[in-house]
């Protein structure tokens, strides 16, 4: 079913300009139209308020929890304080409150390092760096991914069109008017 925020794809100017648009507004109109986020995002906001499902949510989507607000509704076209990054270091002093179960996902290419304080700081660095080292240079061996920014706008017109039910022909017709559909196919 199509949201009812989803633009007139067949409009470009209903889109972000590529020259004049953050790279933040482009991570937020691909996450909106994620239908995963959309599902998970209208489950929540049913739910009563839990912490731990808050931040189970802005985790899996790598958005900053630096607090316990609902993550944006999809229908908000400039979210208020949405950060993408990850901490990636965190630390706990000395404390009498007990355990804190931290719970997070672990994308492709990334790595999670638990030091414990009491043990000697070098040897857990000595052991870290050669890992980090045998993983980025496993990582260099996957293809390299190159941003074409100037796509984004028909990347989104592309999905949005898909999601009010366009045909193909009537896709390429709109986003291609000048490709021919004559042989050899394009």
């Amino acid at each position: 079913m199509k949201p009812s925020w989803l633009p007139d794809w067949t409009n470009p100017s209903n889109y972000p300009n590529p020259t004049h648009t953050a790279p933040l507004q482009w991570a937020w109109e691909f996450l909106r139209r994620n239908p995963e986020y959309q599902q998970l995002r209208a489950q929540l906001s049913k739910a009563p308020s839990k912490p731990a499902k808050i931040l189970g949510f802005k985790s899996k989507f790598h958005i900053m929890a630096t607090d316990l607000t609902r993550p944006p509704r999809p229908s908000e076209n400039e979210p208020k304080e949405l950060i993408f990054n990850m901490p990636f270091i965190l630390y706990r002093g000395p404390s009498k409150s007990g355990v804190i179960h931290f719970d997070c996902t672990i994308d492709q290419n990334e790595m999670l390092v638990l030091f414990n304080l009491s043990w000697p700081i070098q040897r857990q660095l000595a052991v870290t760096k050669k890992a980090l080292g045998q993983a980025a240079k496993d990582s260099r061996q996957s293809v390299k991914f190159r941003r074409r920014v100037e796509h984004y706008q028909t990347y989104l017109r592309l999905l949005d069109a898909k999601t009010a039910g366009a045909d193909d022909n009537q896709i390429v017709s709109v986003l291609y008017p000048k490709l021919s559909s004559g042989y050899p196919p394009h």
